[in-house]
């Protein structure tokens, strides 16, 4: 926990934990695994800003056909920043992504999955699978602005399941708080891309907002559709100020705003 927590380098901390799994419970080595987890977030932020100085080195040893997630072949890199970067990247367990025309790196959660998962606790191992999930599946296209509904309202159904499965856990405000962030894409509530200039709800978004409500009537979004529907029956399909307050009502939620290039920006609780 005191290696996780200076931070210290990923690779530093695995060697130290995974001789000593078996020795520790279940719990025990479900928290190492997290505490290696943390320390690989807390490095996230550093090996993002080395991959945005390094784009067009990146992009032209793509060019050569050079796969940057490969061990093998990174000694064919020859310029030796981005060989000793795509080095250090492998190293402790990150991998390349490109998304929307840029080069990115995420924490390799398929390598946690296959190397860990008897020493998870089922909580952890359903947040790790959830990560990996958002990872191997982007939800934003830049080109076209506009989100994959059917992957955001999964996911919030999965966040329900998970919310049900594992309450009273570590991770249950981890779940939460994704739940939050989800609704707030599917509803328009961080973003202008489910509405036309005047604010009115785009017929594809209302009809998406039918069939999920339809094909799973249980479910608490299925609720929440419905309900929304039914303020949006009063106003015409038009995002009022009242719809507003009512949509930060059902989610509950601190909004944050997606801009056009698929970004996050953090605003203040309505």
């Amino acid at each position: 926990m005191d290696m996780a927590t200076k931070p210290s380098e990923p690779q530093v901390l695995e060697a130290k934990m995974k001789p000593n799994l078996d020795r520790l419970s279940k719990e025990g080595s479900s928290n190492a695994i997290d505490g290696l987890l943390y320390a690989m977030y807390q490095k996230l932020p550093t090996l993002t800003s080395k991959a945005d100085g390094l784009q067009d080195v990146m992009a032209a040893a793509k060019a050569e056909k050079i796969d940057l997630n490969q061990t093998e072949d990174v000694k064919k890199i020859e310029d030796q920043t981005l060989k000793a970067f795509v080095g250090e990247v492998l190293k402790d367990h990150f991998y390349f992504v490109e998304e929307n025309g840029r080069i990115t790196v995420q924490p390799n959660m398929s390598y946690m999955l296959k190397n860990y998962e008897p020493y998870m606790t089922d909580s952890l191992k359903a947040t790790i699978q959830f990560s990996e999930e958002e990872f191997e599946h982007p939800f934003y296209d830049a080109e076209t602005q506009k989100f994959n509904l059917d992957i955001v309202a999964k996911r919030i159904l999965l966040l329900e399941d998970n919310l049900k499965k594992y309450a009273n856990t570590y991770y249950e405000e981890t779940f939460k708080k994704s739940k939050e962030y989800y609704y707030q894409i599917y509803f328009g509530m961080n973003n202008e891309f489910l509405v036309d200039s005047k604010k009115f709800v785009l017929k594809e978004v209302i009809d998406h907002y039918q069939r999920t409500s339809k094909e799973y009537p249980q479910s608490q979004l299925s609720k929440d559709i419905h309900a929304y529907l039914g303020k949006l029956k009063l106003s015409h399909n038009q995002v009022t100020d009242d719809i507003q307050v009512f949509l930060t009502g059902i989610a509950n939620v601190q909004t944050v705003d997606v801009v056009n290039d698929g970004s996050i920006l953090k605003k203040g609780a309505k």
